[in-house]
């Protein structure tokens, strides 16, 4: 009987993986987040910038993870990492399973596609929700894309 359950609890832990929750992003590394909607949100210490018909709300990471399930109306979220942040991490962080290289002006851009973001738009037929920039200030990854400027 022992051996029974504790086969029956190895194929429970061996299965479980496969059909538990939604996976989620641990934010590990990340210095600071902006939220940009085009809708007036109610967040606590965030910087406010009007850009157009977009609001740009700058939130340390604390607080946007303290208020992240009440931001449910917004067109985009950049989340800024370290300078030396490589592309491998962010690779292996967001289990990237597809991605686009190039340059622009001199800058390291990713168009890439990773399973842990819910909303993408098309890119040349191909699905992309995460777009990567290495700048002198440091490495941007928007989600979809990143609407604040480089």
């Amino acid at each position: 009987m022992k051996r029974v359950v504790f086969f029956i609890a190895i194929i429970a832990i061996i299965i479980a993986p496969i059909f538990g929750g939604e996976q989620k992003f641990d934010y590990q590394g990340v210095e600071k987040v902006c939220v940009v909607s085009s809708s007036t949100l109610q967040l606590e210490n965030a910087g406010i910038v009007q850009n157009g018909g977009q609001i740009i709300y700058s939130l340390s990471i604390e607080d946007y993870l303290r208020q992240k399930d009440l931001i449910k109306d917004y067109d985009g979220i950049v989340l800024f990492y370290p300078q030396d942040t490589s592309f491998d991490k962010l690779k292996n962080c967001w289990q990237i399973s597809w991605h686009y290289q190039s340059e622009v002006e001199g800058m390291q851009i990713v168009y890439a596609f990773s399973p842990l973001v819910e909303d993408f738009l098309f890119l040349n037929g191909k699905k992309v929700n995460l777009q990567i920039a290495w700048s002198q200030s440091g490495v941007m990854v928007g989600l979809p894309l990143i609407l604040t400027g480089f």
